[in-house]
């Protein structure tokens, strides 16, 4: 099964706004999940310059999240991996 991609916007001001703790997701996501995950870090998603809502911003396999948090992230990957279970994307 292709892993989900995550994207962490690591840039000033989704790192301020909450988005350090997600630069440990590696650590603080949950075990049975991590082997359908890959992680990468960017410096700026550029998300913060438009109307996409409050940061940080995550992506996960291109959809993009406002106000990131570990929970939301585990929400959409959980939800993605359902629907690959099921024969869709």
């Amino acid at each position: 099964m292709e892993k989900i991609r995550i994207t962490i916007c690591c840039g000033t001001y989704c790192h301020v706004m909450g988005g350090a703790e997600l630069q440990n997701i590696r650590e603080d996501f949950p075990n049975h999940l991590l082997s359908h995950i890959e992680c990468r870090f960017s410096p700026c998603l550029d998300y913060c310059r438009e109307d996409y809502g409050k940061p940080p911003f995550a992506l996960v396999d291109g959809k993009c999240i406002p106000e990131a948090s570990l929970e939301k992230i585990r929400i959409e990957v959980e939800h993605l991996l359902a629907g690959k279970k099921n024969g869709s994307k």
